[in-house]
């Protein structure tokens, strides 16, 4: 090799390449220009040349469109000398040969709180040298431009050759959306090529973007695009460059295509949003109205455009206390009108339409979505909702959630924040008549009718079946297999249960009203959940006097009772005593024998010896009625009574006959009671170690059942035992258990518990667990 090779190859070939990109120049198209091979071209500029001739340099200088000050330091590097003529040691700097570095990220907005484990995740990405483009996707005001761009400024140094942007106007008022053409052209234009030199078409365009960004690192954010095609010509195919695109879709076929990183952007916890007000109101304001602050994060659903809102708002307004401004979110009676910045991209009903307008045959199914009162759905809901195919609706939903106007929280149900729940109430109510609304709602409620009593009969097979009209027509059907599958449906379902019997009732229909809280008790009433069941239970009793429903009346006023023999047993015993005589009247009795022995347990407490009487009748009634199930459960009543009275012998007798009857028909749950019973029994008869044993029984069908009531009863009771055996250990660890099932149920037993540790020694007197 020559002389030249050493000193000054590498430097000419860096600043022939540098100056080729440019002219956004491919080595063919410059080879071309000068007449040279394109071999020629890719030895220059790796340095593997020879010292090129003086005709060389000339005919590279005019195609590479060289000024006259570029041309002499040209040619010195051609000739390992610089203009002074001494050696030339550096290649010329990038400004040297005019190259833009664009800094073309908007500003970050001046305080940014929360989101870390966002942050986190797009910096692990980078870190890993992957991917070439990463997707931040999310509802509409979720702040997924705010993320991009805050994170885009952190790691701009990590990009030392510049950092492009493009809003592509995807979801947006009124202004077109940017095609990729546009957004190239634009791109090359801050990368200072000649327009003479950007192509006219896509594909010349494209080739030209790639060309330029070879062998530089820049980082391009995207925002706002509205689908995969148009970023695809975007992507550099330059490991070294980054596209970070936000869009309110998931942008599937990107990730799927493409290897992008998909970053789903959901609503910031209550903790971040307490953090993005303090940083627009400050710490003192917000410490000043703790309450009134989780009232604004509860109204506008933690969506961060909604609290920029009301931080706004606050801000503007700073001598106003922040529940007033709760209370004009409280008073509108369009929440949505309230939410209002001032312009297009601050009004949030705006915002969300610029979503809405985008859809198209998931738009009806979107606005009935507004009518479900639950705080998610499953697919068979959403399809008797729509009167559609459940296969049909499930394309519909994926639809949604790839626009994340619904989220797919877990496979196969669906969410919508409540901003967006209201919103697309409010397109129904414009758009959908009153009786299309009535239908859906109608649908809705006996799919959930019908599917709750068949999961309700799995729990507990043994309970009276009412008697239900026919689902109407479009009402989708959902398959409950097993009592373990049952048990799942209402576990996922209560919430809506609950909701769905409230809506109910507003719609005016009374007689879904009280049977949603029939089918739904058994499951309530495994969980301990007294006091839902009562307030769920009082508006089906109103309900159904409103029906005249003789049946209605007498089936609510009973399990009222029985779930008030808990909270109050005054009232418990009123509800009781109107179900033994409406059903006294109906000729039901096997029902009234449930009542009387519900009132019998109402006296347990204060005067066991009252309670004997109406479980005796009780017991005649379910002999006369046949019913071997009530004559297994009644039969360990009384058992449990003679407990009580201290007569433990003749509790033996009859908790162990209702443990048999109960064991030969399968009834699991009575099997549990008489097994608790029978071991109360024998504690106090002084046979410990087959009490204990008993318990464990009884727990064990329990927790198999769900019933945690019963079963921190039972936990209450093996302490007792264990304390009297000599094993206080074993008595603390039962008593705690049952103290924790307690307190999570806000049961008064409770109290109890605590004392009982408190004199075991465990907890200091006066330390409320």
């Amino acid at each position: 090799m020559g002389q030249w090779q050493f000193e000054g190859g590498a430097l000419f070939g860096e600043s022939t390449r540098d100056y080729r990109k440019r002219l956004a120049l491919s080595q063919e198209e410059l080879a071309e220009r000068t007449g040279l091979s394109s071999r020629a071209i890719r030895a220059i500029e790796t340095g593997r040349s020879a010292a090129p001739r003086p005709s060389t340099v000339r005919l590279l200088a005019e195609a590479l469109e060289l000024s006259d000050q570029e041309r002499r330091r040209y040619t010195a590097l051609a000739t390992g000398r610089d203009t002074a003529g001494t050696a030339t040691a550096t290649p010329p700097a990038r400004d040297a040969v005019a190259e833009r570095v664009p800094r073309g990220l908007p500003l970050a907005v001046p305080v940014f709180a929360g989101r870390r484990g966002y942050l986190r995740q797009l910096t692990a990405y980078l870190d890993d040298g992957r991917p070439g483009a990463i997707v931040v996707s999310g509802t509409a005001g979720v702040g997924k431009s705010t993320l991009a761009i805050h994170w885009a400024h952190q790691v701009a140094d990590r990009f030392p050759d510049g950092q492009l942007f493009v809003n592509l106007h995807g979801f947006g008022p009124g202004q077109a959306v940017v095609s990729a053409g546009e957004a190239i052209r634009g791109f090359l234009q801050a990368l200072d090529v000649p327009e003479r030199r950007i192509p006219a078409d896509l594909a010349g365009q494209v080739a030209c973007y790639r060309s330029v960004l070879a062998g530089r690192r820049v980082l391009v954010v995207v925002d706002n695009a509205r689908d995969s095609d148009q970023i695809r010509p975007l992507i550099p195919g330059n490991p070294d460059c980054l596209v970070l695109v936000t869009s309110r879709r998931e942008l599937a076929s990107l990730v799927v295509t493409e290897g992008a990183a998909p970053v789903p952007l959901g609503l910031p916890s209550i903790e971040e949003a307490r953090a993005l007000l303090i940083s627009r109101l400050g710490t003192r304001r917000m410490m000043a109205e703790t309450d009134a602050a989780d009232a604004l994060i509860d109204r506008c659903a933690r969506l961060p455009l909604a609290l920029a809102v009301v931080a706004a708002r606050a801000a503007l307004r700073p001598t106003f206390p922040l529940s007033s401004i709760v209370a004009e979110l409280d008073d509108a009676d369009d929440q949505l009108s309230r939410l209002h910045g001032g312009d297009a991209v601050s009004d949030v009903r705006t915002v969300f339409s610029w979503s809405y307008r985008q859809l198209s045959g998931g738009a009806a199914l979107f606005r009935l979505l507004g009518l479900h009162p639950g705080p998610d759905i499953g697919t068979a809901a959403a399809a008797s909702l729509a009167g559609q195919s459940v296969a049909e609706v499930r394309q519909r939903c994926a639809q949604l959630a790839e626009g994340n106007l619904i989220t797919e929280a877990t496979p196969g149900r669906f969410v919508l924040h409540d901003l967006m729940r209201s919103y697309a109430g409010e397109l129904a109510g414009r758009i959908d008549s009153a009786s299309q609304r009535r239908s859906a709602v109608r649908r809705m409620l006996d799919f959930y009718l019908h599917t709750g009593q068949a999961a309700a009969t799995l729990l507990a097979p043994h309970n009276e079946t009412i008697s239900l009209d026919p689902a109407a027509e479009g009402t989708a059907q959902l398959a409950v297999k097993d009592q373990h599958d049952a048990l799942a449906w209402f576990t996922a379902e209560i919430g809506t249960l609950l909701a769905a019997s409230r809506l109910a009732a507003e719609f005016g229909f009374d007689a879904h009203a009280w049977q949603l809280a029939y089918t739904m008790h058994p499951y309530l009433h495994r969980q301990g959940r007294w006091h839902e069941a009562t307030e769920i239970l009082h508006g089906a009793l109103r309900a159904a006097r409103r029906l005249g429903s003789d049946v209605g009346q007498a089936h609510t006023n009973q399990l009222l009772g029985r779930v008030l023999i808990h909270l109050d047993v005054l009232e418990a015993r009123q509800h009781l005593e109107s179900a033994y005589a409406l059903f006294h009247s109906l000729g039901d009795t096997a029902a009234a024998a449930r009542s009387q022995q519900a009132i019998g347990i109402t006296y347990e407490r204060d005067d066991p010896a009252r309670s004997l009487p109406h479980a005796r009748l009780a017991l005649r009634l379910a002999t006369s009625a046949g019913n071997s199930y009530l004559q297994g459960r009644i039969m360990n009543g009384l058992g449990w009574l003679h407990a009580l009275l201290g007569d433990h012998a003749e509790a033996q007798t009859h908790c162990r006959r209702a443990l048999r009857l109960m064991t030969e028909i399968g009834d699991d749950d009575g099997a549990a009671d008489a097994w608790d019973s029978i071991g109360f029994a024998l504690h106090h008869l002084g046979d410990l170690t087959e009490a204990v044993r008993c318990y464990h029984q009884a727990l064990r069908l329990y927790r198999v059942l769900g019933h945690r009531y019963y079963l921190a009863l039972t936990l209450t009771h093996l302490g007792e035992t264990h304390r009297a055996a000599g094993s206080p250990d074993l008595a603390r660890q039962s008593w705690q258990d049952a103290l924790e099932i307690f307190t999570e149920l806000r049961s008064p037993e409770r109290e109890g518990v605590q004392q009982q540790l408190r004199e075991l020694g465990a907890v200091p007197d006066g330390t409320d667990l």
